[in-house]
C-alpha cells in the first residue's frame, strides 16, 4: 500500500506492524475481526484481514507506538488480495493527535528512501555510484 498510486497520497504513509481488532457493524452485529497493519497516515491504515466489503465503516483498534491504543471509525476504500486501505472517518481531536504523533515518530524511525537515477551496481564505494 506505501507505493500504490503515491501522487494521490494526502500525507506519508509509513511502515507500521501491528496487530489490530476490527468491528464491523452487520445486520445490528458486532462482528469482530483480526487483522495486522501494514502502514499509517494521518489520513488511514493499511491493513491485511478478509471479510470486509468496499465502503464498509468499521471500528479499528490501534496499537500505536509507545503503547497507546486508539480505537477509530474507518471505511474501507480498497481491498486488493487481503491487502485493504482504510480512511479514518469523524476523528475526534485526541484521535487525530494520537495519529498524527505516531506518524511522526515512525517518520523519525523511517530510513530516507535512496536518492532517484541510475546507480552502477558493484562498485567499491560505500554507496552507490550515480551514472551520467
Amino acid at each position: 500500500m506505501s507505493n500504490l498510486h503515491p501522487e494521490k497520497r494526502r500525507s506519508p504513509r509509513f511502515p507500521f506492524d501491528s496487530l489490530v481488532r476490527l468491528t464491523a457493524f452487520r445486520l445490528g452485529k458486532e462482528t469482530p475481526l483480526w487483522g495486522r497493519s501494514t502502514d499509517l497516515c494521518r489520513e488511514g491504515i493499511g491493513v491485511s484481514v478478509s471479510d470486509v466489503a468496499l465502503e464498509e465503516v468499521v471500528a479499528i483498534q490501534i496499537s500505536l507506538p509507545e503503547a497507546k491504543i486508539v480505537t477509530v471509525k474507518a471505511s474501507v476504500r480498497y481491498c486488493n488480495q487481503g491487502r485493504c486501505g482504510f480512511e479514518f472517518v469523524d476523528l475526534r481531536n485526541r484521535q487525530r493527535e494520537a495519529i498524527r504523533a505516531a506518524c511522526e515518530k515512525l517518520r523519525k524511525a523511517t530510513p530516507a528512501p535512496p536518492p532517484r537515477g541510475k546507480f552502477e551496481l558493484g562498485t567499491e564505494t560505500p554507496g552507490p555510484k550515480k551514472v551520467v
